[in-house]
């Protein structure tokens, strides 16, 4: 004879869909994809497409400041930006210009680390140096 006491009851795929957590964003994001398609009249594969890409940039430093944030005493680091920018210049740029891949994500990525060493030191309350550039204490 089968449990039927500890059956779950039945969902429709509609209910499953719902209770999950990422649905609100991602129908936001297809909403604004849509706006910006009806905005600019250019709503195909390649620029939703252009436009993920873009996305994971984003979210990757999105990540990078969360973790700036998660580290310390709610500290907010304001180069953020200006690392992520410079990086990308010296990606695209390559190594002297000789599209060496590797050798230019290495000097992106020593970039990012020597303007986070700056940052540390400049905001170390033991340091004499005014932390202009560092982080905004709350």
């Amino acid at each position: 004879m089968a449990d039927t006491f500890n059956q779950e009851p039945k969902t429709t795929l509609v209910q499953r869909v719902a209770r999950q957590s990422w649905i609100g964003a991602f129908a936001a994001v297809l909403a604004l994809w849509g706006l910006a398609g009806y905005v600019t009249g250019n709503l195909t594969f390649s620029f939703i497409l252009a436009n993920a890409t873009i996305a994971g940039f984003l979210a990757l430093a999105g990540v990078a400041q969360m973790t700036v944030i998660a580290s310390g005493p709610g500290n907010f680091d304001l180069s953020l930006p200006y690392v992520v920018t410079f990086a990308a210049y010296v990606v695209s740029g390559g190594v002297l210009g000789q599209d060496h891949v590797a050798a230019s994500l290495a000097l992106a990525l020593i970039t990012g680390a020597i303007a986070g060493a700056v940052n540390a030191l400049l905001a170390n309350p033991r340091s004499s140096v005014s932390p202009w550039n560092s982080s905004m204490r709350p």
